[in-house]
């Protein structure tokens, strides 16, 4: 049987991921968890690489950022935080293999414009937004955060526990809007993660593949196509690596 990396290397790209998602890691033999990590680490390169061009394309029409720092590089802190980060989730489970990776890999990312400096370009359009992992492990190592969840988890027997990941596309466009998007904690170490609370009802790994292959923006197909945003598509587009 071809290796899983060899299989994604050949374009198998979405069929593998839904084959590993669920995986609990944590149990297999080593030359199938190497095998595992192999496709990780190439599916975020990819990432990293389509968002520097994402980026590069929206610094080049004048895109007004909220964040200083749209797109921000692993630091030599990241495995420590990492660390930190599952020691405090660690009483309801696991953080996915597939969110460790994207800090270890691509750092962070916030490309949601700045409702002050101009009008949104593309109005609930749902601009890429991961937190940071300073940001991430301060908010779970704080204790209000586990007994929330433990309130959560006391009032409904079915809720699975969860760290916020992001603004919802209305609240990226400072409007009020819902619940912000967040990875569900796992029992296990698994590969991915449900990303709760976006109207997809996906996983990290595809709501990421969505945002990315609409050039950094999840809504694209469900807003207005105008211009500026068909030009945009068709300058990035071609320049993205799939993944």
């Amino acid at each position: 049987m071809n290796k899983l990396i060899t299989r994604y290397m050949s374009g198998e790209y979405d069929k593998v991921w839904k084959e590993i998602e669920n995986t609990d890691i944590q149990h297999l033999d080593m030359i199938h968890a190497d095998d595992i990590r192999a496709v990780l680490r190439e599916t975020f390169s990819r990432v990293a690489y389509n968002l520097q061009i994402i980026y590069k394309a929206l610094t080049d029409i004048g895109y007004h950022f909220a964040s200083d720092h749209p797109l921000v590089a692993p630091d030599s802190n990241t495995g420590a935080r990492l660390t930190k980060i599952q020691e405090a989730v660690s009483s309801f489970g696991h953080i996915p293999e597939s969110l460790k990776y994207f800090y270890e890999i691509v750092g962070s990312c916030d490309f949601t414009w700045n409702a002050y400096a101009s009008s949104p370009i593309w109005e609930y359009s749902d601009p890429l937004q991961i937190s940071g992992i300073q940001e991430l492990s301060e908010y779970v190592s704080d204790g209000d955060w586990a007994e929330y969840i433990e309130e959560l988890k006391a009032e409904t027997t079915d809720m699975v526990p969860y760290v916020e990941l992001s603004a919802d596309f209305y609240h990226k466009d400072n409007v009020s809007g819902g619940q912000a998007y967040s990875i569900a904690i796992n029992p296990y170490p698994s590969v991915d993660s449900k990303l709760l609370f976006e109207e997809r009802n996906t996983t990290f790994i595809n709501y990421l593949r969505i945002s990315i292959n609409n050039c950094g923006f999840s809504r694209i197909d469900k807003i207005q196509r105008i211009e500026s945003l068909d030009s945009f598509l068709k300058t990035v587009k071609p320049q993205l690596k799939p993944f």
